[in-house]
């Protein structure tokens, strides 16, 4: 997967020939949040990527999906709404 092949990313990187990535502005244990314009849908995005130190850790991995899958059903003003 496209994950396995991504360290830290810089600023002007295309994913996808889609999502210019901007800016790292998050860091947690699990995860690299970065900043990226959508060059589909013409916006500023979030991009979310599990940490390359816990791509071979198959329970992390699992946790990760998991979270995006219940982020996706989530509704709320207060909550980032998942896109893609």
């Amino acid at each position: 997967p496209l994950t396995q092949a991504l360290g830290v990313l810089r600023g002007g990187e295309v994913l996808l020939a889609r999502f210019e990535i901007q800016r790292l502005v998050g860091r947690g244990g699990m995860s690299l949040v970065y900043a990226a314009r959508d060059r589909v849908r013409e916006e500023v995005v979030a991009l979310k990527f599990l940490s390359p130190a816990l791509l071979a850790d198959g329970d992390a991995v699992t946790r990760f999906q998991a979270e995006a899958r219940i982020s996706i059903r989530l509704r709320h003003p207060h909550i980032v709404q998942v896109q893609d």
